[in-house]
C-alpha cells in the first residue's frame, strides 16, 4: 500500500485515495469499515442499516480508503459489497449494495482507469466488473441518490420479477416502507446490468 499523501487534492481531483478489496484489507481495518458503514446507514432514511456482521457476510466488498499505508490515519471514504450469488432464470446474479460514501467526498473526483471519475461510480464499477469476472449478473435496488450512479455504470430499470425471489423477501422483512409500496414493484429502482 502507498503513504499518506499530505497533499490530497490536485486541481480538484483526489489524489491518494486508494480503492481495494474488503478481504485484502487487514481485520482491523476491516472491523473500523463495518463499523463506521453500520454507524453511517443506521442514519439514513432510505437505506437499510448494514450491521458490521453483513459486511463481513458479502461475497465481495469494495473501499475507498485515504491513508491507506498507515492505519492510524487511514480514512475511510466509501464502501460497496455484492451478496453471494444465487440462481434466476437460469442465471448466476448477485445483488450490488450497501453503496456510501463519506459526505464530504460524494462529488468529489479520482482519476481510475485514465478518466476523472466520482468515487461512488469506481466502487460501483469495481463491484460490477468483479462479478462480472465470474459470469455473474449484478443488480441494485436504487434510492434516488444511487440511481444515476448504476445508470452510468450500464444497469437498466427491470421490474421485482427479473431478480431472484429473495430479494422480494429482504424487502418484505427489512424495509420500513414495504406496506406503502405497489404489490408488484418494490419502493426502489430495481437495476439489472445490461
Amino acid at each position: 500500500m502507498k503513504k499518506f499523501s499530505e497533499a490530497p487534492i490536485v486541481n480538484g481531483v483526489e489524489t491518494d485515495v486508494e480503492f481495494m478489496e474488503f478481504g485484502g484489507l487487514s481485520s482491523e481495518v476491516q472491523e473500523k469499515v463495518a463499523d463506521w458503514l453500520h454507524d453511517r446507514t443506521r442514519r439514513v432514511p432510505n437505506m437499510l442499516t448494514v450491521k458490521p456482521e453483513d459486511v463481513f457476510s458479502k461475497f465481495i466488498g469494495c473501499v475507498a480508503l485515504k491513508g491507506a499505508g498507515d492505519e492510524a490515519k487511514t480514512e475511510i471514504v466509501g464502501y460497496v459489497g455484492a451478496m453471494e450469488s444465487e440462481v434466476h432464470e437460469g442465471q448466476e446474479m448477485s445483488e450490488v449494495g450497501s453503496l456510501y460514501i463519506e459526505g464530504s467526498y460524494r462529488k468529489h473526483m479520482v482519476k481510475h482507469g485514465g478518466e476523472l471519475l466520482r468515487i461512488s461510480r469506481v466502487l460501483v464499477s469495481m463491484a460490477t466488473c468483479k462479478l462480472k469476472e465470474k459470469d455473474i449478473v449484478p443488480y441494485a435496488f436504487c434510492n434516488p441518490a444511487s440511481e444515476p450512479i448504476f445508470k452510468i455504470t450500464g444497469y437498466e430499470p427491470k421490474d421485482l420479477s427479473k431478480v431472484p425471489s429473495s430479494a422480494k423477501v429482504l424487502c418484505e422483512t427489512s424495509c420500513e416502507l414495504f406496506d406503502k409500496c405497489h404489490p408488484d414493484r418494490c419502493c426502489d429502482t430495481i437495476m439489472v446490468l445490461e
